[in-house]
Formats: C-alpha cells, structure tokens, sequence
C-alpha cells in the first residue's frame, strides 16, 4: 500500500533531497599581488561633478581597499596591493587551472556620510 502523502504544497519529500557535500582533502595558502595603476572616465557621484575613489581587491576570505583619490574621475593609484596567506581548498594543479576569482570593486568615498554613519562610508560605482 502507498503512504499517504501528508506534504504542505510546495514541499520537497525528504526522500528526494539528498544532502551535498563538497569536500577537500588539501588547502593551500596563496599570496595575490595586485597591482592598480588608474582608472578612468569614472562616474561623478559628489556635487562637485567629482568623485573620491578608492578600489577594494577583495580574493577569497580576503580584502584591501587603495588609497582614497580625491576630487577626480580619473584616479592613479600607482599602488600594490598584497593579501598573504589566503587559504584555498583544492588540488594545486586543479587551481592552477581554474584560479579563484580576483573581485575588483571601485567606490565614492563620501566623507560627511562617513562622519555621521559610518556603514554608509561607500557607493558603488560601475566599472565600464
């Protein structure tokens, strides 16, 4: 005889949803050295029809921002980057050949949104 089907609608039966794992045996540290030298034709995000950017490099668990720029659309960074000991999960040779992802994130430094609230120190602006 079948069981009755005792279900809200919309639920997945618990037989039919195995869990997944995904395991690694190894993790190894990696250093990224990235280097920024500019940016350009950057959006006006102040009232000045400036901006203040800075970029955040953001590779695994990890992240730095640049120095902040102010008063531009075009920044020079002309700055290095380094995050050490960012851990990896995998085989070496299975990295090497798909590498994690390197995020580059570019921001309007607002000083006075800063001041008063100081998790509102950004906006994002676009990277063309």
């Amino acid at each position: 005889a079948a069981e009755p089907d005792n279900r809200k609608p919309g639920q997945i039966p618990t037989r039919y949803s195995p869990r997944m794992y995904l395991t690694f045996r190894d993790s190894n540290n990696y250093q990224l050295r990235a280097y920024l030298y500019q940016a350009r034709d950057l959006f006006a995000e102040d009232s000045s029809g400036f901006s203040d950017p800075y970029a955040q490099v953001i590779f695994g668990n990890q992240s730095k921002a640049t120095k902040i720029i102010p008063e531009t659309l075009c920044p020079t960074w002309n700055q290095t980057i380094i995050l050490d000991n960012v851990q990896v999960w995998g085989n070496p040779k299975e990295i090497a050949k798909q590498p994690p992802s390197v995020v580059i994130e570019l921001f309007d430094y607002d000083a006075v949104v800063s001041a008063k609230y100081p998790q509102l120190n950004n906006k994002a602006m676009a990277i063309n």
